[in-house]
């Protein structure tokens, strides 16, 4: 199957539970655990502009954080066509472990 930006169009409603999970999750988590949040939001977003403010606000409320530029860089590097994507259920558990 391959990915089509208009059957992952993002939605409000997405986002908003997205927002939700990281809420629950420190954005100072170590890297590998922050690269597969910005995976996972890249996904369940299609990849869209929305789903990079998101990411990108989530990220900026650590110390870590190093710029938008740095979250641009990484947006680009995702592939939608990933055979094993990062998905929504890595989220949740992610919130799970706090």
């Amino acid at each position: 199957m391959t990915f089509s930006y208009l059957h992952y169009e993002s939605s409000g409603k997405t986002i908003a539970k997205l927002a939700v999970l990281l809420s629950q999750i420190d954005p100072d988590v170590g890297y590998s655990d922050w690269m597969r949040a910005l995976m996972a939001i890249f996904y369940e977003t299609g990849g869209s502009e929305e789903g990079f403010e998101l990411a990108d606000t989530w990220s900026s409320g650590g110390c870590k954080y190093k710029g938008a530029k740095q979250i641009r860089s990484m947006w680009r590097c995702f592939k939608p066509d990933h055979p094993r994507p990062v998905k929504f259920g890595t989220l949740v558990r992610m919130a799970k472990q706090v």
